[in-house]
């Protein structure tokens, strides 16, 4: 069984198209980089920038252009025409373009935060949002995302970004070890996706029933809720959850999942059956939402396997592992499939290879039960 878990692991980690990290931080920086130099035509800045990240180090480049300021903030300015998104690109090109030219090691908006979480695990440093850092068009940037995006679409409208508080920067690592103690391949793959963690808050704590959350706006980044975390067993399973949203995120924005209008109005939607008593937007999911909850509850199941095989193994360490939730990922993952199947998928050829993929991942996860 534990040889069978391995090599799961393994496909799931290391797939050439759909795991391995690296190769989509490549076509990253080829998309990034044909994006700037599309742009640059009579805007020296964003040539400038295009030069500085083509002839610098390929992996420095992908990072660059997988920060949440920069492929969220630059090139999501860059396909607008208003005048107030060409200052902003304009504004975030030069800021860049200093970033770059001082040397620094992390990318440009996790460079700035004061806090960072260091797993032994994870080969970057884990930044954490601080709300007090001092104004930068980084911080404008990254603030104006969360409110258009995650404060006032996910969350209830008086959400807040707060400042994280040791214990949480405690459970990140925490969670991280954990994670890798659970599935080495697996965590290096999905946490090379997480770059930064930032803190909310909401005024009625009963208005939402969300603990962390992504979104597809804001690139390499997880919203958590504060002090969510209370074991290191919830952390490595938010972790790697909201991380493998991160890595869909990425892949989406370098592969060609989706026929044209894949998610326009009248598209089919997906009733998840466990989230019935959620309000209206929440209960019921776009095809894209729903993929992207398939790919992360088939890899949740992977990660309870392993929990039933280890977690004895690894209390004296991380403490009582929790209940057994194989079998609700398991159920949940399934029901995502037959339901998209059911739809009518407007899937393009790539994306008609990932779902594939991850339904032959779930019957050998279901054949392992």
């Amino acid at each position: 069984m534990q040889d069978r878990l391995d090599r799961m692991e393994a496909e799931l980690a290391g797939h050439p198209a759909f795991g391995d990290a690296q190769g989509i931080f490549d076509r990253l920086r080829a998309v990034g980089l044909l994006s700037l130099e599309s742009a640059a035509k009579g805007r020296p800045l964003i040539q400038a920038l295009h030069q500085e990240l083509r002839g610098g180090p390929h992996r420095q480049a992908a990072a660059v252009l997988a920060d949440p300021g920069v492929r969220s903030g630059l090139l999501g300015a860059l396909q607008h025409d208003g005048e107030s998104r060409i200052e902003e690109s304009e504004e975030l090109s030069a800021a860049t373009l200093h970033h770059l030219r001082k040397g620094a090691s992390s990318p440009p908006t996790a460079a700035r935060c004061r806090l960072h979480a260091w797993p032994r695990s994870v080969s970057h440093g884990i930044a954490l949002w601080d709300p007090a850092l001092p104004q930068s068009v980084f911080k404008r940037s990254f603030e104006s995302a969360f409110d258009k995006s995650i404060g006032s679409g996910y969350l209830p409208r008086r959400s807040h970004l707060r400042r994280p508080s040791p214990a949480l920067v405690e459970a990140v690592e925490r969670g991280c070890e954990l994670l890798a103690a659970l599935l080495p391949e697996l965590a290096a793959s999905a946490l090379a996706h997480l770059r930064l963690i930032a803190v909310f808050s909401v005024e009625d704590p009963h208005r939402t029933d969300t603990d962390h959350v992504t979104h597809l706006s804001i690139a390499s980044t997880v919203f958590v809720r504060m002090e969510c975390w209370r074991t290191p067993w919830q952390a490595a399973e938010s972790l790697l959850h909201e991380a493998m949203h991160c890595k869909m995120a990425d892949f989406s924005a370098v592969r060609s999942i989706w026929q044209k209008g894949g998610d326009a109005e009248g598209s089919p939607v997906v009733r998840p059956f466990w989230r019935r008593d959620v309000r209206k937007s929440q209960a019921e999911w776009l095809p894209t939402r729903a993929f992207a909850a398939l790919h992360v509850y088939v890899h949740l199941a992977l990660f309870f396997a392993r929990v039933e095989r280890m977690g004895a193994r690894l209390a004296g360490e991380f403490g009582s592992p929790p209940a057994s939730g194989f079998h609700t990922a398991l159920d949940r993952a399934s029901y995502l499939r037959w339901a998209l199947d059911d739809a009518g998928l407007p899937l393009g050829s790539e994306g008609r290879l990932m779902f594939a993929w991850l339904s032959r991942a779930l019957q050998r996860l279901s054949d392992s039960a």
